[in-house]
């Protein structure tokens, strides 16, 4: 009878650590939303969150991409030849 009582304890004690780890998860990502975590909240709960605005005009942004893949043929190009 006695060994039956020790099982049943160990069970509800299984159960109950089992709990508090889903609790505890749960309360983590609570505490993650209410500080405002980027990873838990989405932009509906943020609903005045600033958006990020590219201070180059589309033209400026043509002009620069233009550039870079210029920059990047010629160093390839020279790092070709001196290998």
């Amino acid at each position: 009878m006695t060994s039956e009582r020790r099982r049943l304890g160990e069970l509800a004690l299984e159960s109950l650590r089992r709990k508090k780890q889903e609790i505890d998860a749960e309360m983590k990502r609570l505490q993650s939303l209410l500080k405002g975590s980027r990873s838990v909240r989405t932009e509906q709960e943020r609903p005045f969150a600033k958006k990020k605005v590219s201070s180059l005009t589309p033209s400026e942004r043509t002009r620069r991409s233009r550039r870079m893949k210029e920059y990047w043929k010629n160093w390839r190009k020279r790092n070709q030849e001196t290998e």
